[in-house]
Order: C-alpha cells, then sequence, then structure tokens
C-alpha cells in the first residue's frame, strides 16, 4: 500500500483472517528484518531495524495473534526475535494486536508467562 513518507512492511498471512501492516517513516531509514519474521495460522510478525547514529540501533515488530489460538505458541513466537543475535544491544519495540486480556496476569499462567517475556 502506498503511503508517501512511509516504508510499508507487511506480514504473509497463512489464514483468512489477520495480516498485519506496519509502516515506519521512510526518513528513519527502515530495513526489513525478514529473518525475524514468522507466520502460521495462529500469529504473524514482521519486522524492520533502523540505525541511530546517536543511541542504540532499534528494532520493531510488528505482531498479530488470532483471538481462538493458544498464548503459549504465540509467546514462544515472541521470543524468537528478542532472543535473535540481532536484537542484541537494541532497543527493542514489540506492537500489534496481541488479543490478550492483561487483567488475567494473576489468576492466568500464559498471560503472566506473555508478559514475563516481554519485561525480560
Amino acid at each position: 500500500m502506498d503511503n508517501p513518507g512511509y516504508t510499508f512492511f507487511s506480514s504473509k498471512c497463512q489464514s483468512q483472517n489477520g495480516g498485519i501492516d506496519l509502516y515506519v517513516k521512510t526518513s528513519l531509514g527502515p530495513v526489513p528484518r525478514p529473518e525475524l519474521d514468522s507466520a502460521s495460522d495462529e500469529y504473524e510478525t514482521t519486522s524492520a531495524g533502523i540505525e541511530n547514529p546517536k543511541d542504540r540501533n532499534v528494532l520493531i515488530c510488528c505482531a498479530y495473534r488470532h483471538p481462538s489460538t493458544k498464548i503459549e505458541h504465540f509467546t514462544e513466537c515472541l521470543q524468537m526475535p528478542l532472543s535473535n543475535p540481532l536484537a542484541e544491544n537494541k532497543l527493542v519495540f514489540i506492537l500489534g494486536d496481541f488479543n490478550i486480556n492483561l487483567q488475567n496476569y494473576d489468576s492466568h499462567a500464559p498471560v503472566c508467562d506473555f508478559v514475563s517475556v516481554l519485561l525480560l
């Protein structure tokens, strides 16, 4: 999709529903990071990197979890970009539609595990 001034990144959706789009301001010099992308019938991710000469480099991961799928599988999916050497010493932003009720943090172990992965 054309949006002047922005670079477009997208996942290759493997289901009829879902799909994600990520727009990053072109002047930031975003670089696709397809080696960090993943897709299944349960979730999708797409990633971009930004070199920051004044501070740490940035890694952006946009993620979508289909609402009827296991949170545990999605959490495992997100661990990949976070533990990848490409993410070392970078400021990592994970954003998207997780379809997870974070209010269940204290009462549902998969939600607690998901939040714990994000806070590492």
